[in-house]
């Protein structure tokens, strides 16, 4: 197990490494509203949940953001 995924919460370039897209695809994704997983709230830098992240690549068709 790598060390990112034993943090509960993510940075935006540890959550592009994570779900396996470079840093410039995943940032164009987010301003686009491509990517599905929102930020957790009152988050400043935005921060992702590894749950929700796991979710989400489980199963990207079913998922809805908890």
């Amino acid at each position: 197990m790598s060390r990112m995924t034993d943090k509960p919460i993510l940075n935006l370039t540890e959550t592009a490494a994570y779900v396996g897209i470079p840093k410039r695809t995943f940032y164009r994704a987010l301003q686009t509203g491509q990517f599905p997983v929102p930020p957790l709230p009152m988050m400043h830098p935005r921060k992702w949940a590894v749950s929700e992240l796991d979710a989400w690549k489980a199963d990207p068709v079913a998922y809805k953001p908890r």
